[in-house]
């Protein structure tokens, strides 16, 4: 399932990865109208922090892509 939802997110993420950042208008905040949303970023760090820990190699491997991917658009990340 790891192995999926990482191919899944490495492609949307080299796809449409500038529109991953910054503000989403569609999924802002209704009571929050003002604020700027953060973005995937954040979600997708973590996710690539758990993955990394993963027995399976394969799931390691394709958790470097993605990590690659999404310092691709949002520059350096820690996971």
């Amino acid at each position: 399932m790891r192995l999926y939802a990482l191919s899944c997110s490495e492609s949307l993420w080299r796809t449409h990865g500038g529109k991953l950042l910054g503000q989403l208008s569609a999924f802002c905040i209704p009571a929050c109208p003002n604020s700027v949303f953060a973005g995937f970023v954040a979600e997708t760090t973590t996710f690539i922090a758990e993955c990394a820990e993963d027995e399976s190699d394969l799931v390691v491997k394709e958790t470097h892509r993605l990590k690659n991917a999404v310092e691709s658009v949002a520059g350096k990340i820690n996971g």
